[in-house]
């Protein structure tokens, strides 16, 4: 029954894939910002907003789940036993036989490491894999998961990733490509980007911190033709939202914030929002912001809010013991809990927001 489960679940996500492939529908959009904390956030551009907020326990023995044209016993599946606690962010696919399967595509772990994960449009859903079936092998869905499993920064996640051979989900001759972009405490910040033939290119503390949905050196190759990165173009205000757009916008605001030493929570919403993809009219064949995470990797704090839930809500990962299992349920992304949540996720028990927060509260919900 499993098999087949996973087999539906592989036809469901090619389905998607050749509706993003497209309509390049999964737009996403991610900023790292340096002052006194670090601060990243991203958003989640897709045609469906459902997701869970999902707590990860230290000490949990795990393999990778391979879904692959292939026969899935020629792979040497990657195992490994989870170092750090963390909380995810997980988008889902469901079935009525079946039930749910989440896919992490966001998360924090207790250490302070970020890991993001986004669309890639640049492969043009193309499967040049080079497998070597003796290498401990990992699909790209799951990265963001194993490295803040298994690592305390960006250099340690840097060097899992050279451990493990990492395959883009594919199905009947097509590629499910992302590419990441993560940060810590420390404000060591790293792009991955994975072509087709697996070849990881890794620009680590880049020249901007901005990523969306295009190899990140064509990104910059983009931007720098125009004003003020040495270039002669203008972005017009009702430029449509693509990936290449996104990039100059964000890179534009992510700018002037550090010229003026902008550069708190408040901050990386006001550039989401700026880059937010908003046309509900486009649904299903396009993708809009369905959801937006704010991470202070310095204090250990996440933040977020969805285009049904726009009230802020937060979790402080030093409060949370991830050395104690815990019967605790995913939280619904757009659950009616507003303010800290904290507390849901160290034991489970829903209560009213914490009214030390309240005036916190007050200036989120006011962006």
């Amino acid at each position: 029954m499993f098999y087949k489960a996973r087999e539906l679940f592989v036809i469901v996500l090619t389905l998607f894939a050749l509706l993003c492939i497209g309509s390049m529908a999964f737009g996403c959009t991610a900023v790292v910002l340096h002052g006194k904390d670090i601060i990243a956030a991203r958003n989640l551009d897709w045609t469906d907003g459902q997701a869970f907020v999902v707590r990860h326990e230290r000490g949990v023995k795990k393999e990778a789940d391979l879904l692959q044209d292939d026969d899935d016993d020629d792979f040497n599946s990657a195992e490994w036993v989870s170092r750090y606690g963390s909380i995810t962010f997980d988008v889902v696919e469901t079935n009525l036989l079946y039930g749910q399967i989440n896919i992490p595509v966001d998360g924090m772990n207790e250490n302070g490491l970020w890991v993001s994960s986004l669309w890639l449009d640049d492969n043009n859903g193309k499967v040049v894999n080079k497998v070597n079936f003796k290498r401990p092998s990992i699909n790209n869905w799951e990265l963001v998961g194993y490295l803040l499993d298994n690592c305390a920064n960006v250099d340690d996640a840097l060097s899992a990733i050279k451990n493990v051979q990492i395959i883009s989900f594919n199905y009947a001759d097509m590629s499910v490509n992302l590419h990441f972009i993560m940060a810590d405490s420390s404000g060591n910040v790293a792009v991955v980007d994975i072509l087709p033939d697996n070849e990881i290119v890794v620009e680590k503390n880049p020249e901007l911190d901005v990523l969306t949905n295009n190899l990140y050196q064509s990104s910059l190759n983009n931007l720098k033709k125009y004003k003020g990165f040495g270039g002669e173009l203008i972005l017009s205000k009702d430029a449509e939202a693509s990936s290449e757009n996104r990039f100059v916008k964000a890179a534009f605001l992510y700018d002037n914030f550090k010229k003026h030493h902008k550069d708190s929570i408040c901050d990386a919403f006001k550039i989401m929002r700026e880059t937010e993809q908003n046309d509900v009219g486009e649904l299903p064949y396009e993708g809009i912001t369905q959801w937006t995470v704010g991470y202070d990797l310095t204090k250990k704090v996440i933040y977020w809010y969805s285009r049904t839930k726009n009230a802020k809500k937060f979790i402080k990962l030093s409060e949370i013991d991830f050395s104690k299992p815990q019967k605790i349920n995913s939280l619904g992304i757009s659950d009616v809990l507003v303010g800290d949540v904290t507390n849901y996720f160290k034991t489970g028990e829903k209560a009213s927001s914490n009214k030390k927060h309240k005036f916190l509260f007050f200036v989120f919900n006011s962006i």
